[in-house]
């Protein structure tokens, strides 16, 4: 009983510090090296009928069979409102602001549309 009260003031300061600190903490995206994992994750959000997104939708699984060491996490944003949430979170994150799609995140780079120069550009963070 003793040991009891001579934790109990420093767990009453220290327990409501840890559970306010938890929740004021931003919202942080990690993505694990390929060094950790031996995979590239690749985030990918996208627009059901957005013709720029099917195109790079192709690019990219013509990628994944090229390199089996990556994994594409898409999400559609126009129909799930979660997933819309979670591409505002990553635009937040990244410093940019959600404005369209298709929009896509790997490593710690961001490339917002779709062009010859983009899938180049994604290719080469693959490698990386």
């Amino acid at each position: 009983m003793k040991i009891m009260r001579r934790y109990k003031l420093p767990l009453a300061i220290l327990l409501p510090a840890f559970l306010i600190g938890g929740f004021m903490c931003p919202f942080v995206v990690r993505t694990a090296s390929p060094a950790e994992t031996g995979k590239v994750i690749l985030y990918f959000f996208w627009g059901e009928g957005c013709p720029h997104c099917a195109k790079e939708e192709i690019y990219l699984d013509g990628l994944r069979r090229k390199y089996p060491q990556l994994e594409v996490k898409s999400y559609e944003v126009w129909q799930s409102r979660a997933n819309a949430l979670f591409l505002s979170r990553m635009a937040e994150t990244a410093g940019m602001q959600s404005t369209g799609v298709p929009v896509t995140f790997i490593h710690t780079e961001v490339f917002a549309g779709f062009n010859d120069r983009t899938a180049q550009e994604i290719e080469n963070r693959v490698l990386y």
